[in-house]
């Protein structure tokens, strides 16, 4: 084996904020909302497993104003979700490494209770296909993952 068959990927931060993403923000985006989540994520989380097809796209390409948009995510993830959007950040040392054919999660540090509060799980499975090499898909009921389309 060798390094270049190692991938690693943030997911802890991504996948919670993803997860946690108000409804209504998403309505307010309409068919744009996970392509703008995506851009939002990867400005705190460059390495989000999100981007790991490199298709995340430019924010010039859309009408928002990105700080705004943040602004919104952030205040309507506090209201409906009960979560600061910042304290996910503990989260961000999370990632997913997929070793060959195997795919693991990084170990989680004690201060990442905050798992157990929000009622995520954070279990994956990689499963390799002919239309989206790689795709992870998620071993819990809660996981939304980003449209076929988008990956």
């Amino acid at each position: 084996m060798s390094l270049s068959d190692i991938e690693v990927f943030e997911y802890g931060f991504s996948h919670a904020v993803w997860t946690l993403c108000p409804e209504s923000w998403k309505k307010a985006l309409g068919d744009d909302w996970e392509k703008v989540l995506k851009i939002i994520i990867s400005k705190y989380s460059p390495e989000t497993y999100l981007g790991r097809d490199g298709r995340i796209e430019k924010e010039c390409d859309y009408r928002y104003q990105f700080p705004a948009q943040i602004a919104a995510l952030k205040r309507r993830m506090k209201l409906e979700q009960e979560v600061e959007f910042d304290s996910l950040l503990t989260l961000i040392n999370v990632y997913i490494v997929k070793i060959g054919r195997e795919t693991v999660l990084s170990k989680f540090n004690p201060k990442q209770k905050l798992l157990d509060r929000l009622g995520l799980a954070l279990e994956v499975e990689w499963r390799p296909s002919d239309k989206a090499p790689g795709r992870i898909h998620a071993l819990h009921s809660g996981f939304e993952e980003p449209a076929e389309s988008e990956i």
